[in-house]
């Protein structure tokens, strides 16, 4: 019972251990698969989120530009520039709120003198529109984007950094993301009269990203061109370049080696060690806008900076636990599935592994009963082999008795056919093969044998053999023994009568599928007029009967080179020739 256990596992291990290797490479490939497959999703589904977002801001600013050309060349004010009466002014102002209130996306709109005096300004908070009082209105001369508007050429556009709205000089708390767009205006003459100044909510830019961020694990970004956080979901983080404890709080400083990288090549996707970047450039200007540097503080002083270099980056950043979440959700989504393909191959492995041992018992079974039944057969070759030398040895016995030559011979042609079927028990007991015998071997021994016991000394016989190295069955050798016994008893009978010395020949081919054996000798020959049929000599009879239960035939050859031809079919004889 235990070599049957031991047995059980040894199979359970060869064929389990094939059966998991495929189930992991399997496994692999289906978790590799579905994970590059849902890695890339996730990143072609940023790269167009950030392509939405580039567009849905791009098409944004284009409506401020649009806007700030209907205020500026409105008939309204147009008229008040050349005319300065307070009805025309009054018409400004209801122009100016109008556009506050429908748009909702101006914190204010100004016009200021060329000295930078506050000449009208509407504002607008918490839905509702405020045209200020003259005696609240500011000067903003020495502001760097009314210096930046004032100074263009008529038709350009001033397009400020985004950053927060000053008051008093002080960062307005809470903080208020502004963009300033300004133009310059003429008068009828084409004197410079002063600008035109909407002040953009930020947010509304801002709001653009945050929202698209809600409940994702991607964090998105707003970079100016300095790498400095516009938007960030760690509001720490925020407008860092408009404070001065924050300085140093910017993605450069953050991410070391990705902001160069990201300024320095076309590529839009970038991995690192903390996660993927994904990335998207926007250019808020125009051919027609200018824009500068802008200013961290009330009075500070900026400088002019050319479209190309005026640039946001929306930056979406997947972390790398995202991926290692990724693989973690993949893997649980297949736990149903490797537990079937598991317990299956778990179950299969068991079933061919008693299988194989079922088939393995069998298969010693059938070699241990074959082994048993080619005893019993050796056996059975042994016994019949001593049982026949038995009787021949009572008939020599036997035949001693009688001093009549004819009587000697017929026995001596006893004993011979006997120890003819005795000779082929003995190669079948002695052989590895129980049941074919090489004919040459035993038609060699047989015919030496029978030429030394009859020949008495008196005459020199030679065997001449010319013999395929074919194996036949017991039966077919049996019965062409017979014959060979009786033609060479015959030939030392009555083929030399007047000579000591003679040769007899036998030799054997194939024809088709037929095998053919000649016998002949250089005897005195049979009689021209010889006829098999006509013949009262026994054995022939006997030939001519062994000749027909090989369904075969017999072809006699007269006179001086008489010769027995015998052809029957063997099957396949090279099949035969290779055993």
């Amino acid at each position: 019972m235990q070599k049957r256990i031991r047995g059980f596992a040894y199979y359970f291990i060869i064929i389990f251990i094939p059966v998991l290797l495929i189930i992991a490479i399997f496994s692999f490939t289906v978790f590799y698969s579905r994970y590059t497959s849902s890695k890339a999703n996730l990143i072609s589904s940023q790269v167009k989120e950030l392509d939405i977002l580039q567009n849905e801001i791009e098409f944004t600013l284009g409506n401020i530009v649009t806007d700030l050309s209907i205020l500026s060349k409105g008939n309204a004010f147009k008229k008040y520039i050349n005319e300065k009466t307070n009805a025309a002014r009054s018409n400004v102002e209801d122009v100016f709120g109008l556009i506050c209130s429908e748009r909702g996306t101006y914190n204010q709109i100004r016009y200021l003198d060329s000295s930078g005096k506050e000449i009208i300004r509407v504002n607008y908070s918490n839905g509702k529109t405020t045209i200020v009082r003259n005696e609240d209105l500011q000067n903003k001369g020495n502001r760097y984007y009314f210096k930046d508007t004032f100074n263009l050429n008529k038709g350009d556009v001033f397009f400020s950094p985004l950053d927060l709205n000053i008051e008093n000089g002080k960062v307005d708390i809470p903080e208020k993301p502004v963009i300033r767009i300004g133009t310059p205006v003429f008068d009828n003459k084409g004197v410079k009269q002063g600008i035109i100044l909407l002040n953009y909510f930020g947010d509304n830019i801002i709001n653009i990203i945050s929202k698209r961020e809600t409940n994702k694990p991607v964090v998105y970004s707003l970079l100016n061109r300095d790498s400095y956080w516009l938007y960030s979901k760690n509001i720490k983080q925020n407008w860092g370049f408009m404070f001065e404890n924050r300085k140093n709080l910017n993605f450069k400083n953050f991410y070391p080696g990705v902001w160069e990288k990201m300024l320095n090549s076309d590529i839009n996707k970038l991995k690192t060690e903390q996660g993927f970047f994904i990335y998207k450039t926007v250019y808020p200007l125009k051919y027609y806008m200018f824009t500068s540097t802008g200013a961290g503080t009330a009075y500070g002083s900026s400088k002019t900076v050319n479209e190309e270099e005026y640039f946001w980056k929306i930056v979406a950043f997947i972390p790398e636990k995202l991926f290692v979440n990724l693989v973690t959700e993949i893997l649980l989504s297949m736990r149903l599935l490797l537990f079937i393909i598991f317990g299956s191959a778990l179950v299969i492995s068991v079933l061919l592994s008693k299988l194989w041992i079922v088939q393995k018992t069998a298969e010693q079974n059938i070699a241990k009963n074959l082994k048993d039944k080619e005893l019993l057969l050796r056996e059975i070759h042994h016994r019949v082999k001593n049982s026949l030398s038995i009787v021949s040895s009572f008939i020599g016995l036997y035949s001693s008795s009688f001093e009549d030559e004819k009587n000697n011979f017929l026995f001596d042609g006893l004993r011979q056919k006997i120890e003819t079927i005795s000779l082929v028990h003995t190669y079948l007991y002695q052989s590895s093969d129980i049941e074919h015998i090489t004919l040459s071997d035993y038609l060699e021994t047989l015919v030496q044998h029978i030429i030394n016991e009859l020949s008495f000394g008196i005459m020199e016989i030679t065997p001449k053999f010319y013999l395929l190295d074919i194996k036949l069955t017991a039966k077919i050798t049996i019965t062409l023994g017979l014959i060979i016994s009786e033609l060479t008893m015959n030939s030392l009978k009555h083929a030399f009568p007047d000579k000591p010395k003679g040769t007899i020949s036998i030799k054997s081919f194939k024809d088709s599928e037929n095998l053919v054996i000649v016998y002949s000798d250089n005897g005195q020959g049979l009689p021209e007029d010889y006829v098999i049929n006509n013949s009262d000599s026994l054995g022939m009879g006997l030939i001519d009967s062994l000749v027909m239960q090989l369904k075969g035939e017999l072809i006699i050859s007269t006179g001086i080179d008489s010769s027995f031809t015998i052809r029957f079919p063997v099957g396949n004889l090279d099949q035969a020739h290779k055993q």
